[in-house]
């Protein structure tokens, strides 16, 4: 007995020294050791003056797999994060995630390659880092404790559900602090913010993102977590009854592809898009769709095979060709991509020669190009593309769906109340009062904020102490993102030194708060840059003249590019791109302004172009930051009419049309969305002289786009005109089914718009911000809507919704219309469970004429047209 005690004893001994000594092997195999060894001793070696502010706390890890973890990090990390953290920041990132690999039930279980790419990165995507990782294992700690990791995953995103729900924004990913601050973000602030808390918990997670969708003109990111030994999906702060579980399970089936960012080497048995030496591109779509592989090969004149060429696979969405991926043929001049079933674009292109075909989702034969020196191409191109068909995807009632809509109902009371501690326009009206501001004008930035709106008091409270008059304009030339997330310091940092510093002859006008004294110019995190670039200018002999043309020289000459080390494309902070004299060119560009504007010189990135620019004599004159001569912005003009014909009187740039000029063999998207210019046609354009290609297309109710390209040339100091066709189908659209009618509400109306619709989800939330977006043209229309919840919703919530969201004639159903809606699933034949919003036009006979459900993009306009083409009014 007590040689078996002796023996168990022994035993268990050495379980716990294998355990415990197996850390100090370390976190990474000899060859990724040596790897990454190599890559940090390279950037040591260009980059010096990391080694004493980041570098060095190498030397101070504890063990051997806190080493590996920092060599990984320093070695794949993009350089907007080297230069914007600190050595120390890395090193409490990499104890606490260590931290919480010894701590987690399943922290043993996780092997250490997955804990390397997928627990261990603060980095997401391309967010600003910040403190979440080293604040939210303590947040979480007592949420998970005791769980499984499969139930740890459900609970977390609860959290992450009462802290954020979804709102449209701009492109600039926000940190998950921010996030949280502002209690709402679009679905990559969503997923970056949910990443962020299943790592700090220990759970490998990575970002899954589709470029573009086929079928709709948008994108989306959600969530895989890596589970008892398996990858599962999950909507970033959307929980569900269970992993595997979520709205885009539908859309996704429709994808052309899916993909992950990886930080470092990884290798697995997931299909690689790209491998660069700092991260790995992985194709998922697999796990969301059917696929098949496209195989392109190409050739020159002489029939000679070309490797090292560059091959776009595209497809059609925001109204140009985006490509999906690009990808490097291989030397026998071939190139694939694992792909869904629709439509592409294949560009292919080799210095300036180019060929492009549309490939269609039924062909298998290797797409074969020639490239040409001289590329062949018609004048104008029409295209119809078509996407991957539509899923119809069973959803059942699960058993757990009436305790998570109770959850999810407290999820939602608890971020409210956050939110009701926001600034509030009676707090507003007493600030103004005491300050001196007008009061409206003050409560529009405020109510714009969220919850930065303290930080926007106090910029303004300490601004009226200085000088108040041009504070609400220097907020005004801010993104409505940067009023949520700047803090006031940097704000008065920026406001304070521009005004400290304006000649006496400048005028504190719009030209110089948005050109001079606004910190904003790209898409890069505001960082207090100006100080250190006004002592720069008053010390370095290139710039003491303040002269735009010797500032574009000394940029040119004296910043070395260097577009690899900062692959995440997050822009360094101006000073940091200053200091060490390396940049990207988007860096360098905002470098080359911010320069600028610390000298008081206005200066901007062309909006459309993204081209640096000074302003001299009235005039925006694009910087010479890759050659030796400054050139004026505008030398070419183009008229841009519309066929009087034509139904589509008011295009739309980036949903009808858009415009692309040419350039290293293939058509770069100028930036004109949102743009006034073309809010009456005919539309005036100045550009650069070049060639140009205009797509133009009809997105359809189905997903397909009537489509069009039309390839012309720009001369300088010409003028030319376009028409933008925009093709349609004007015909009476086709009943799909019909309603009873004694089923539909009692009212005189030409046709019925009914939609039923759940809350807070994010295809119901686009939804009704499509429809508003069209409220003024539906209005004209003989038509009423019908809004009908889910049985949960309360009536007050309805007609809030309606009021905000719907045209004038609406009625309600907190009840859901339930026979109407049992009545027209079984006319369409749609599936169980079936995705909300669920939306149908019908005449006032019930012919319908139209339906969609789940996600959907353009929504309003799909309507619009409908109604215009059945003829109401005949």
């Amino acid at each position: 007995m007590k040689n078996l005690l002796h023996l168990t004893l022994l035993f268990l001994v050495l379980i716990i020294s294998v355990r415990t000594q197996a850390p100090a092997q370390g976190l990474l195999s000899p060859d990724d050791r040596a790897y990454y060894s190599s890559l940090l001793e390279e950037r040591r070696a260009r980059l010096p003056q990391l080694e004493a502010r980041v570098f060095c706390v190498l030397d101070s890890a504890r063990r051997m797999e806190e080493k590996d973890a920092l060599l990984f990090l320093f070695a794949t990390s993009p350089l907007s994060d080297l230069v914007d953290r600190d050595g120390d920041y890395f090193q409490a990132v990499v104890r606490v995630a260590l931290d919480a690999r010894a701590s987690a039930r399943w922290g043993n279980d996780i092997p250490a390659s997955l804990f390397v790419h997928f627990v261990l990165p603060p980095r997401v995507n391309n967010e600003a880092l910040d403190e979440a990782r080293l604040l939210f294992p303590s947040l979480l700690a007592e949420r998970v404790a005791g769980l499984s990791m499969h139930d740890a995953v459900l609970e977390i995103n609860h959290w992450c559900h009462s802290k954020v729900t979804y709102a449209p924004s701009d492109a600039r990913t926000r940190a998950p602090l921010a996030t949280i601050r502002n209690a709402t973000g679009r679905c990559g602030e969503e997923s970056v913010f949910t990443v962020t808390a299943m790592r700090a918990a220990g759970i490998p997670a990575r970002q899954v993102y589709v470029p573009r969708w086929a079928h709709a003109d948008d994108n989306h990111a959600w969530v895989e977590v890596w589970v008892d030994g398996a990858w599962h999906f999950l909507g970033a702060c959307e929980p569900d009854v269970d992993l595997d579980h979520a709205w885009f399970a539908e859309p996704a089936r429709r994808a052309m592809l899916t993909s992950a960012f990886v930080l470092g080497r990884y290798q697995s048995d997931e299909e690689q898009l790209s491998s660069k030496r700092q991260y790995t591109r992985i194709n998922t779509l697999p796990v969301y769709a059917d696929t098949r592989v496209v195989n392109v090969q190409l050739r020159d004149e002489a029939g000679r095979i070309l490797p090292d060429a560059w091959v776009d696979f595209r497809i059609y969405n925001y109204a140009e060709f985006y490509p999906l991926t690009s990808t490097l043929t291989d030397r026998n001049g071939c190139a694939s991509l694992r792909t869904g079933y629709g439509d592409l674009l294949v560009w292919a292109h080799l210095g300036d020669r180019y060929a492009y075909r549309h490939v269609t989702r039924d062909e298998s034969d290797t797409v074969r190009l020639v490239l040409a020196g001289h590329p062949q191409h018609l004048e104008r191109e029409v295209l119809d593309i078509i996407p991957p068909p539509p899923a119809m995807l069973e959803n059942p009632e699960h058993p757990r769906a009436a305790e998570i809509a109770r959850r999810l109902l407290i999820d939602d009371s608890l971020r409210s109340d956050y939110e009701s501690h926001f600034v509030d326009s009676v707090r507003t009206a007493s600030f103004a009062s005491e300050f001196g501001y007008p009061a409206d004008s003050c409560w529009l930035l405020l109510h714009a904020a969220r919850g930065n709106g303290e930080e926007i008091l106090s910029f303004l409270a300490d601004a009226a102490s200085a000088n108040s008059v041009p504070a609400l304009g220097f907020l005004n030339t801010l993104a409505v993102k940067d009023l949520q997330d700047a803090p006031a310091a940097v704000l008065l940092h920026h406001y304070r030194i521009a005004l400290g510093n304006r000649a006496e002859d400048q005028p504190c006008d719009e030209m110089f708060l948005r050109y001079v004294c606004c910190p904003r110019i790209g898409r890069e995190e505001l960082r207090p840059w100006r100080k250190a670039l006004q002592l720069a200018i008053a010390t370095n002999p290139a710039f003491l003249t303040r002269n735009p043309v010797r500032i574009a020289a000394w940029v040119r000459d004296s910043i070395r590019m260097d577009s690899e080390a900062n692959w995440a494309h997050v822009p360094l902070p101006a000073d940091r791109s200053y200091e060490l004299r390396t940049a990207d060119e988007t860096s360098r560009n905002i470098l080359f302004v911010a320069l600028c504007r610390s000298a008081g010189i206005a200066a901007r990135l062309e909006p459309a172009t993204g081209i640096p620019q000074y302003r001299s004599n009235d005039r925006w004159i694009s910087a010479a930051l890759e050659e030796e001569r400054s050139t004026p912005a505008t030398t070419a003009e183009l008229m841009l009419r519309v066929p009087a014909h034509q139904h589509i009187q008011q295009p739309e740039y980036a949903r009808h049309f858009t415009l692309a000029r040419f350039e290293d063999g293939t058509y770069h998207t100028l930036d004109y969305e949102g743009d006034a210019i073309f809010d009456h046609w005919p539309a005036t354009l100045h550009v650069q002289p070049g060639e140009y290609l205009l797509t133009m297309g009809n997105r359809q109710p189905d997903g397909s786009v009537l489509a069009s390209m039309e390839f012309f040339s720009l001369d300088a100091g010409k003028r030319a005109e376009h028409e933008v066709h925009i093709r349609d189908d004007d015909d009476a659209p086709v009943a799909l089914a019909a309603i009873d009618p004694a089923l539909l509400p009692r009212e005189d109306v030409k046709a019925w718009v009914l939609i039923w619709i759940e809350r807070g989800t994010e295809p119901v939330s686009h939804a009704l911000l499509d429809i508003a977006d069209k409220r003024m043209q539906l209005d004209a229309l003989p038509v009423q809507f019908l809004l009908a919840g889910d049985g949960v919703m309360t009536e007050e919530e309805l007609q809030s919704i309606a009021r905000v969201s719907l045209p004038k004639r609406f009625i309600t159903d907190k009840d859901g219309a339930q026979a109407l809606h049992t009545h027209i699933a079984d006319q369409l034949q749609l599936p169980v469970g079936m995705q909300l919003p669920l939306i149908v036009v019908c005449d006032e006979r019930g012919n319908i004429t139209f339906s969609t459900r789940g996600y959907t993009i353009g929504v309003g306009a799909q309507i619009q047209r409908v109604l215009e083409r059945m003829r109401l009014e005949d």
